[in-house]
């Protein structure tokens, strides 16, 4: 069908008013239900809230979002409002819940068009937590809540007041009566009391709102003060007197176990604040300091009376308290300070060593080792060996060894000499006694090579060794080596079973 210009205005006109029609004839149909944004959908028409606690559920489902509405998230696509006029100075906790976690919830000031985000709050959303909101008695809060496309079911807003802690003054301090003990408390809405002390470790100059406990110690003895957990904002100071006008400071610890040692009867004032207060507890662990860590090495395992033995306290506090004292008793009448000392026994013998330690909050301990010193020293005496031979001769060679201290077991090992260099021969071991001017001799034979002759010279060397694991004092008389030997072309008509000395 072709129409003119005319004629396609005029179908164009009766298309218009027949969606007309029905738009109008859809609103008279009874049971069409007419949808309609909340109650609050606009910063004018904010919900009350009049009474705490507080909480409504909010279908987003026609929510819709003002032109000037501030940015809460960059991907807000619609909000409600609600309204708060504080009674009184506070604080208080509020939480957002629901919307699948796309729900968030910003607090603001101010008239429309003008309004300020709430100092030290943010845009926060349901997967992340209450969030405190301190308050001045007069002054209207604006909260907006917001969801994003991917909001899910209803969204829920919890305001509550967070009140100060039963311990939130000095006189009203929480007794701790045992060791070991957790304690907590809610900082939250603490105060801090006119005149109240300043922590040396807080990291502020200022007083902080804070909670006390007191501690009477039931006898002298260390103990750690602790925060479980990753609490790195809360600072824990001790102090003794009766009053916050007349109070020492004895101990101030942040992020760290430390050691406070304690007075039997003496009552100690616990001091917790926390620079950014939270609604969940925060904690602190009193418990007996663990004993100190005391080890000592040394260089030698096997000192002997011609060795400097160095001893090293290798010892630590698990709390990270300073080693400050190291006392030595070597058990042989002498002793020395220091956590790095040396030391020379005069004779054999076992001796108990001890190592007594201190540490700057004035825990002890020790640490014994039985130290065995033996002088194991054998050398070589005398090495006789040919000064010439021939292929097939058969010389003798002897090695004397002397011994002035321990008896011993002895091994001597005779090598031979080649280009590429010592051989082992012969080996033989004999008891060797400590006798200050005795030898014990070690005979051995050679028969002299063709190989010999080639290269025409041949040296002997020895070596006294000890026992598997038993280690010579004096090492540099164990070796000998003796003038070479010339080796001579063997003789027409020589006998080989020829034997000279």
């Amino acid at each position: 069908m072709n129409l003119s210009s005319g004629g396609r205005t005029r179908l164009r006109a009766r298309i218009a008013a027949a969606v007309t029609g029905a738009v109008a004839l859809a609103a008279l149909v009874p049971g069409v239900a007419q949808a309609s944004p909340p109650a609050n959908d606009d910063f004018d028409q904010a919900g009350a809230i009049t009474a705490l606690p507080f909480a409504a559920d909010v279908d987003f489902t026609e929510a819709t979002r003002a032109e000037d509405d501030p940015v809460c998230t960059t991907g807000d696509v619609a909000s409600v409002w609600f309204d708060y006029t504080a009674g009184s100075a506070g604080v208080l906790e509020v939480d957002v819940t629901g919307g699948g976690g796309s729900a968030g919830v910003a607090i603001y000031t101010g008239p429309r068009g003008a309004v300020q985000r709430v100092p030290d709050t943010s845009c926060w959303s349901s997967w992340d937590g209450p969030e405190l909101l301190r308050v001045t008695a007069g002054a209207t809060y604006h909260f907006m809540v917001v969801v994003d496309d991917w909001w899910s079911g209803s969204v829920r807003l919890a305001v509550g007041e967070v009140l100060p802690p039963a311990n939130d003054d000095f006189a009203a301090a929480t007794p701790i009566t045992a060791v070991p003990a957790t304690a907590e408390t809610r900082l939250a809405a603490a105060t801090a009391q006119p005149g109240e002390p300043v922590p040396t470790c807080g990291g502020t100059t200022l007083p902080s709102p804070s909670a006390w406990f007191a501690f009477t110690a039931p006898r002298t003895e260390a103990i750690t003060l602790d925060q479980p957990g990753d609490d790195y904002e809360t600072t824990v100071a001790v102090y003794t007197g009766d009053s916050l006008g007349a109070v020492t400071e004895v101990f101030c610890e942040r992020y760290y176990r430390r050691v406070l040692v304690v007075t039997a009867g003496q009552t100690y004032r616990v001091q917790v604040t926390n620079l950014a207060p939270r609604t969940t507890p925060t904690v602190i662990a009193l418990a007996l300091a663990p004993p100190l860590r005391v080890y000592f090495g040394q260089n030698r395992s096997d000192p002997s009376t011609l060795d400097v033995v160095d001893f090293v306290d290798q010892s630590y506090d698990e709390t990270g308290q300073a080693i400050t004292r190291t006392e030595w008793d070597f058990g042989d009448g002498t002793t020395a300070t220091g956590r790095q000392v040396e030391h020379r026994f005069a004779a054999d013998g076992d001796y108990a060593v001890r190592m007594d330690v201190t540490s700057a909050d004035g825990r002890t301990g020790t640490m014994s080792r039985t130290l065995v010193v033996r002088t194991h020293d054998v050398g070589i005496a005398s090495f006789t060996a040919p000064t010439r031979g021939r292929p097939g001769q058969t010389r003798s060679v002897e090695v004397t060894v002397g011994n002035q201290r321990l008896p011993e077991n002895a091994t001597v090992i005779l090598y031979r000499g080649t280009p590429g260099g010592f051989t082992e021969i012969a080996r033989a071991t004999q008891y060797v006694p400590a006798r200050p001017t005795r030898t014990v001799a070690f005979p051995f034979n050679y028969t002299f090579t063709p190989e010999d002759a080639v290269v025409g010279r041949v040296t002997f060397r020895a070596v006294v060794t000890l026992g598997q694991g038993v280690r010579d004092a004096r090492p540099i008389d164990n070796e000998a080596v003796a003038p070479a030997a010339t080796v001579l072309p063997a003789l027409s008509g020589q006998s080989v079973s020829e034997s000279v000395r």
